[in-house]
């Protein structure tokens, strides 16, 4: 790290649920109970996507086939967090990948882009009432 401050990874938790008025609810709270198991965890590993189990994580098979889950394992052992949960949260994402989009189509700046994007969704959450 640059500054040489201890950094994690926000992990991007792709949450699921079931709405009230689905009309096969016991169907869909079974499916997530399923889904949510190693062995559905480890087949989803196999088609390159990131499980979201410790077991998963650690199988030598998909450690091999996917280089990022020793990272992933990792950062969540050393205390990575989920990402903000908010109605505004896709506001202040879409802010801070503008900035880095841009600092990328110009080849430097990204320092100056996180700034940019730190002000700015600073101050958009100033607007929604997150701070005083």
């Amino acid at each position: 790290m640059p500054k040489q401050v201890k950094a994690l990874a926000q992990i991007g938790i792709f949450i699921h649920g079931v709405s009230a008025s689905a009309p096969n609810k016991d169907n869909a709270i079974t499916f997530m109970k399923w889904f949510a198991t190693d062995k559905a965890q480890t087949a989803l590993g196999r088609t390159g996507d990131v499980p979201v189990r410790i077991k998963p994580l650690k199988d030598p098979a998909l450690v091999k086939a996917h280089r990022l889950l020793p990272t992933v394992l990792a950062q969540i052992n050393a205390g990575a967090e989920a990402r903000p949960r908010t109605p505004d949260w896709g506001a202040v994402e879409t802010i801070l990948g503008t900035e880095l989009n841009k600092a990328l189509v110009a080849g430097k700046g990204g320092g100056d882009a996180l700034d940019r994007a730190a002000t700015q969704a600073t101050a958009y959450l100033k607007r929604q009432g997150y701070y005083s």
